[in-house]
């Protein structure tokens, strides 16, 4: 029939079947922006229909909407419309305005400006002020908010059914198993033939969790949540079913009133608690309860008692949390139980558990975790025995003896808190040692085995000696004895040192000292080179090693330097040369006691303002090879030594040199000398 085919042409999709282009040509309208379930999309000049999703529209394109589903169309003013279930909507325009051919069902939404909308034949203008509206496939248009003008008639919103509690339900419902009613009133405008109470995990009630029916305004109802958070509303109804009003969703809690569940200790559950080598506990003897609750407590009581009627109370508590360290218990059995502290809350079941100490046991010998310690000294480090007790105890005393059959007289005993000890030694060779455990209340244990610590003793290592420099008072000082800091490495096991002074390696003629530790001071006589040498002593006073490797002291005494003193040529003294070539002169002077080198100067004036020949040399003696011209020439030279030390200027003397000719004035030998 012709029915049919209409209902299998909109029923039609091949979209599994056939591409579709939804670029028609035409102009964009919008886009579908939410659609729900069942809803069909066909493009303009396309007879097959497609599964919509979130299409483009464009002009001449078809919405269509299943039972149960709906789509929302936003156009590009801005405007949105809602296609209602079970609707069929062509997009169209009539000039600049928009046009719907709604060819079955309703649309609604917000309506700001006109819209022309084709039903059954006809057209139907609709004008509206941002008003929401609705329009069915008779043409009848119903206003929500706002006004609206259809064929320029106004129309006023339709009043709304209003359905509203008579008192708030409680937000919070506590029962045990849905044991209670919930009791519920509301009010209504107009009786309507049946009302739903729903309970909803969302607030559009998409999926109701349970509800109920009543022909009343009122119902007590334990078909309710067991447990968890919920909206909750009535929703009325009209004859045909469908809902014609609602009361505002709440939010409802459900607890469901179990009591508490002791989860530690576990009933009849006997804890030992450990107990140290004095039969006392090792560890505070106590437990931890703790338990679960299905529903929120602001706080808990808890009771542990010696009996289980509770009239021997031990403990008693207040508490936030699910969990409680108990106080100190002694050995016994114990009742444990718990319940929220809110008025009528059900006590949990009784917990019984027993606590009891390990029983006391025979001290063990420690284990001697090194039985054999070599140990070179010195070292940063003194040799550590080690051991490890089944019997941890708070105090161990070692015995160190010179024989393995640790006499009194020849054992020295030594108390530890730990688990080592580092030893004491005094002497190279053998050293025997073992371990005892000792309790707080003076329990002592067998010694463990006997350890055997090999000691040998390098000898000592010296520090070298920074040389040293001291400033003599005159330059005829030859110094004074100087007391000097000498060290070297600690041997650790020696109770004092010996040092050895000498002039010569071979420590012929030598000066002894003695030293209590690593540290000393000698005695160097007089400036020189000396070497020093040291070896360790025990006790006693007897060598426990061989001398050290000897090292140097070098002790050096610096003199001002004395002013030169010059020799050749005399003063005043002629020079004649016979010859025109350059002539050569020999300068000499004293030598200065520790100077390195000289600095010689020749000038015409006896001030020196103006220098003809200057030179550093390195002996006291001088030889002149360059010209230096004819007349009267002063001489003098400077010491100069080390670390910038230098003398003050010899007096000048004067010389006259010639050279070719005889000259006019020159004196007899005899005077010359004088």
């Amino acid at each position: 029939s012709l029915m049919v085919l209409i209902a299998l042409y909109f029923l039609y999709d091949d979209s599994l079947l056939m591409s579709f282009d939804s670029d028609s040509g035409q102009p964009v309208m919008g886009k579908v922006s939410e659609l729900e379930n069942d809803v069909r999309y066909k493009y303009a000049k396309r007879f097959a229909w497609k599964t919509a999703r979130k299409e483009t529209v464009r002009l001449g394109d078809s919405i269509f909407t299943g039972s149960g589903s709906k789509a929302t169309i936003e156009f590009k003013d801005g405007r949105s419309l809602v296609i209602q279930q079970n609707s069929l909507v062509v997009i169209s325009n009539v000039g600049d305005q928009m046009k719907l051919d709604l060819r079955f069902g309703s649309f609604g939404g917000n309506l700001d400006g006109c819209i022309q909308v084709d039903v059954q034949g006809k057209s139907v203008d609709i004008c509206g002020n941002k008003s929401d509206i609705e329009i069915n496939s008779q043409g009848d248009v119903k206003v929500k908010t706002g006004t609206a003008k259809v064929a320029d008639k106004q129309i006023k919103p339709v009043e709304k059914e209003v359905l509203t509690w008579a008192q708030d339900p409680e937000q919070n419902f506590y029962h045990s198993s849905n044991n209670r009613y919930l009791d519920l009133a509301w009010q209504s405008q107009k009786p309507y033939g049946r009302y739903r109470v729903q309970f909803s995990k969302d607030g559009k009630f998409k999926a109701t969790e349970t509800q109920d029916t009543t022909q009343e305004l009122s119902l007590q109802t334990k078909n309710y949540p067991r447990k968890g958070e919920y909206f909750m509303r009535v929703q009325a109804e009209n004859i045909n079913g469908e809902m014609a009003a609602a009361t505002p969703a709440v939010k409802i809690k459900f607890y469901d009133l179990v009591a508490p569940q002791i989860l530690t200790p576990i009933s009849k559950q006997s804890l030992e608690f450990k107990t140290d080598i004095d039969g006392d506990p090792a560890e505070p003897v106590r437990t931890t309860v703790t338990w679960e609750y299905a529903n929120p407590a602001k706080a808990f009581q808890l009771e542990i008692s010696k009996d289980s009627a509770f009239s021997q109370l031990v403990d008693q508590q207040e508490i936030k949390s699910k969990s409680y360290d108990t106080k100190e218990l002694t050995p016994g059995v114990y009742f444990v139980r718990v319940r929220d502290t809110q008025k009528d809350r059900p006590w949990s079941s009784i917990t019984q558990f027993e606590v009891k100490l390990e029983n006391l046991k025979e001290l063990e010998a420690p284990k001697l975790l090194t039985k054999t310690i070599k140990y070179i000294a010195p070292s940063k480090e003194a040799p550590l025995a080690k051991w490890e007790s089944k019997s941890p105890a708070p105090k161990y005393i070692i015995e160190t003896s010179s024989t393995p059959e640790f006499r009194p007289e020849e054992t020295v005993q030594v108390e530890s808190t730990g688990n080592s000890l580092p030893l004491t030694v005094t002497d190279p060779g053998k050293t025997f040692f073992r371990v005892s455990s000792v309790s707080k209340k003076g329990r002592r244990s067998p010694a463990s085995e006997t350890g055997t610590l090999l000691t040998r003793i390098d000898v000592p290592v010296l520090n070298p000696v920074a040389p040293i420099s001291t400033m003599g008072k005159s330059p005829e000082d030859m110094g004074s004895p100087l007391d000097v800091n000498v060290s070297w490495s600690d041997l650790k096991i020696a109770d004092s040192y010996e040092i050895e002074l000498a002039e010569d390696p071979t420590f012929k003629r030598k000066i002894k000292y003695r030293a209590p530790s690593s540290v000393g001071q000698i005695n160097v006589p007089k400036p020189g080179e000396y070497h020093w040498r040291v070896r360790g002593l025990n006790r006693q006073g007897k060598p426990i090693t061989k001398y050290s490797k000897p090292d140097k002291i070098n002790y050096d005494l610096k003199v001002p330097l004395s002013q030169p003193v010059l020799v050749e040529p005399l003063a005043n003294m002629t020079l004649f040369f016979q010859k025109k070539t350059s002539p050569y002169i020999w300068l000499e002077w004293k030598p200065v006691r520790q100077a390195t080198s000289y600095m010689l100067e020749l000038s015409p004036d006896p001030n020196f303002s103006r220098i003809i020949y200057q030179k550093s040399v390195k002996s006291a003696r001088h030889l002149i090879q360059q010209k230096i011209g004819n007349g009267k020439i002063y001489w003098r030279t400077q010491a100069i030594g080390n670390d910038g030390r230098m003398s003050f200027w010899s007096e000048p003397r004067l010389m006259t040199i010639w050279s070719g000719t005889n000259p006019t004035d020159r004196q007899p030998a005899s005077k010359r000398r004088r």
